[in-house]
Parts: C-alpha cells; structure tokens; sequence
C-alpha cells in the first residue's frame, strides 16, 4: 500500500488563525460578485417576465451553492479567494450537518423570502407594476414583514464577528463552526 501524504487532503491544522469582520466580508463581496449574473436575471424577472418558477429556483440557487461549497468543499469560492475554510470545534472541516446548521439562519431567510415571493407574484396588480418604484412600492405593501425581521437577525450576526474573540458570528455559534484563515 503506497502512502503518499502531498496527496492526501489535509483536513486538520495545529494553530487556528480566525478569519476576521473585514477578511469575510471580502469573501461575502467576490461571492455577490461571482453571482452578479443570477441578481440581475432574478431583477429582470421581476420587472419584466414575473415568472414565479423561475422566481423560487432563483431564490434557492445562492443557499444551495453555499451550503454545499462550504459543505463539502470546505468553503465558498469567495471564501477561498480569501483563505479562508469553514472548520468545526475539533479543528477539522465542518461537516455538512454542520454547515447546515451553521446556515440555519440563512434558510430561514430563504424561506421567508420565497414566502414573501410567492405572495408578491400572486398579489393582483403586480403583473402590472413595471418600474422599479412601482415593484418597490407592491413589494412593500405585499411583502411579508418577517422578512425585516430575519434580515435584522442575520445583520447582527454577521456584527458579532467584530466583537467576538474567536471572530463568530451568530450562525458559526449555531453550527459549532469558525472561519478559519488557511495560507
């Protein structure tokens, strides 16, 4: 049996250096980067096809991507861009439970959004909203406002990182994870 160790994926490390505020929110920018093209065709859909299906599958593809990049590659594009890997409290790569408790915050948010989506495009008179005010104003008039409040949540998660002493957010918390900085 032949071991060879360079090929071997390391997935423990001895000394943890903790990705900070600034070095995540980096990470967060190349992934709304990367994802540009999905925004602006779930805008377009809004203001001009109001397409429902196309809504919701729009909705889910930034979780699903989340989920199982930091699941099973161990983190986001824009995550590696920065160093940075998603690890649990035995200093190991977290696992997928893990990660999806870890995003529990995010597929509320999710959930709530797809919520307020579907009851925007049902809601008479948005198949002729047409500017960007007019869906503006329907989405704040049909919307649901639960939304406000899980946005606040996630907020003040993604804040704490700057306070905490092992740079946590709310959500890494949950899912008994870090963000980890791997040169």
């Amino acid at each position: 049996m032949e071991n060879n160790i360079l090929d071997q994926e390391q997935t423990q490390y001895s000394e943890i250096k903790y990705a900070g505020f600034w070095e995540r929110v980096g990470a967060s920018l190349i992934d709304g980067l990367i994802f540009l093209p999905v925004y602006g065709l779930a805008f377009y859909n809004t203001m001009n096809l109001k397409n429902l299906v196309l809504a919701l599958v729009l909705g889910f593809v930034f979780l699903i991507y989340k989920i199982y990049m930091e699941g099973v590659k161990g983190a986001t594009i824009g995550k590696r861009v920065m160093h940075i890997v998603v690890i649990n409290e035995q200093n190991e790569r977290a696992t997928m439970n893990q990660v999806i408790a870890r995003n529990s915050l995010y597929i509320l948010n999710t959930l709530v959004g797809i919520f307020s989506t579907v009851l925007i495009f049902n809601a008479a008179g948005f198949e002729d909203a047409t500017t960007f005010m007019e869906i503006s104003t329907f989405q704040q008039q049909n919307g649901s406002p639960i939304g406000t409040v899980v946005g606040v949540i996630i907020l003040i998660s993604v804040l704490v990182v700057a306070f905490d002493k092992h740079k946590q957010a709310l959500h890494d918390k949950i899912g008994k994870t870090y963000c980890a900085i791997r040169e």
